[in-house]
């Protein structure tokens, strides 16, 4: 996967204060919690802490798992923002949460993968909103 960390410098709203993406920031929150917690498959938050890669955007988002909790808007954007970055389309009548736990949970798929692409989709996500303001 490429990723320049320096992207992070740049378009991380974490690091400096502009007009952020509530997207972006929210990607850049789930990363830095794969990266401290560990990845998880199949499953949003295991008994260890590790996590899915939804699980790391609902905990970014509201501090915590909560089982049966409806996905935000928010949630649902940034899983369009990555399987956009991945160039992955979601099938007909599916939002972007589908193919993007399919990819997570991908037998092959790595904690840096998944984190990396993360922080990917949320500079192309940041770039994007700053070109269409």
């Amino acid at each position: 996967m490429l990723y320049n960390k320096d992207w992070e410098q740049k378009s991380n709203p974490l690091r400096k204060r502009s007009a952020a993406s509530p997207v972006s920031d929210l990607l850049y929150k789930a990363a830095a919690l794969l990266e401290k917690h560990g990845h998880a498959k199949y499953v949003r938050k295991s008994v260890n802490g590790s996590m899915c890669l939804l699980g790391a955007i609902e905990v970014a988002e509201h501090g915590e798992v909560i089982a049966f909790r409806r996905d935000s808007g928010l949630t649902i954007q940034a899983a369009e923002a990555i399987i956009q970055a991945l160039g992955i389309k979601p099938h007909k009548r599916e939002d972007a949460r589908f193919p993007a736990v399919n990819w997570n949970n991908a037998d092959e798929r790595t904690a840096q993968e998944v984190i990396d692409t993360m922080r990917l989709a949320a500079h192309l996500h940041s770039h994007k909103e700053k070109q269409n303001a």
